[in-house]
């Protein structure tokens, strides 16, 4: 996997958002977006491949696309990842 941030088209997901939403308006959404994708930037050559690849493949499952769903992707890995290893962390230690 690359590593660099995807290119995704948020603009079709933004304006279905506002389509469909009585308080969203594509700009709110593509500043969102925009914002996720810099968050993303900072952390992503930081971040497991595996994750880059899993995300990646989930976020764009439609032919469009969001950085927001990228990125909550990546903190649910990283949360179930951490949860993970905690486990094993306190199995280990109650036996």
């Amino acid at each position: 996997m690359p590593n660099v941030v995807p290119t995704l088209n948020v603009e079709a997901s933004c304006q279905y958002a506002a389509d469909i939403a009585i308080d969203r308006n594509v700009s709110r959404c593509l500043l969102d977006e925009r914002r996720a994708r810099e968050e993303i930037g900072h952390k992503w050559s930081e971040l497991p491949a595996s994750y880059r690849s899993q995300c990646s493949r989930y976020a764009s499952r439609s032919g469009g696309g969001t950085y927001t769903d990228l990125l909550t992707c990546f903190e649910m890995d990283l949360h179930a990842g951490e949860l993970s290893r905690r486990g094993r962390q306190e199995y280990q230690a109650a036996n």
